[in-house]
């Protein structure tokens, strides 16, 4: 009782928090459309990109997050990243924000379905930055692995460019 009611403190006392739900299916989640932004979140110049963009049904791996800054933006440190959020079918086990990138580390479900998964990274001042289908989840033993993408095998459109063929016969 003693922790829902400073859990119920806290969610009032925060502001600048944003209520993201996609359109599509969720697991425990309320119908909701769109974005509701309560408080005021700062609009960021940047662009983030998640790494590797892809994965597999029931891996678990550590992707980055890394920005790329536009000419007249101010520099933002990666390291200012205080949460990072996954809608989808994955949870986030932890972050580790450095001044140039976050390492994120996933679980995908066993039982995820295939298809995108939105994410966004929020930042210790409220702001916070959304990443529309940064990762695409494939079946299991699709070929289109994390590790298989964060080993250079794969192009972004999962063809192998390796440049080694699968039969060492002519």
């Amino acid at each position: 009782m003693r922790n829902t009611i400073l859990i119920s403190l806290s969610a009032i006392a925060t502001s600048g928090c944003i209520i993201y739900d996609n359109d599509g299916p969720n697991r425990g989640k309320q119908d909701q459309t769109g974005v509701i932004e309560t408080g005021e979140v700062d609009d960021i110049e940047l662009d983030l990109v998640f790494s590797p963009p892809q994965a597999e049904v029931g891996e678990s791996f550590i992707g980055t997050i890394t920005a790329e800054i536009s000419a007249d933006a101010e520099e933002v440190s990666l390291s200012e990243v205080s949460n990072v959020l996954v809608y989808g079918d994955a949870t986030v086990s932890s972050i580790f924000p450095r001044d140039n990138e976050v390492l994120v580390s996933l679980n995908i479900f066993d039982d995820a379905l295939d298809g995108e998964v939105d994410i966004i990274v929020e930042f210790a001042d409220g702001s916070a930055a959304f990443l529309e289908a940064a990762l695409t989840l494939f079946p299991e033993g699709s070929g289109n692995s994390a590790s298989e993408w964060q080993s250079g095998a794969l192009d972004e459109g999962g063809e192998d460019v390796s440049g080694e063929d699968e039969t060492p016969c002519p």
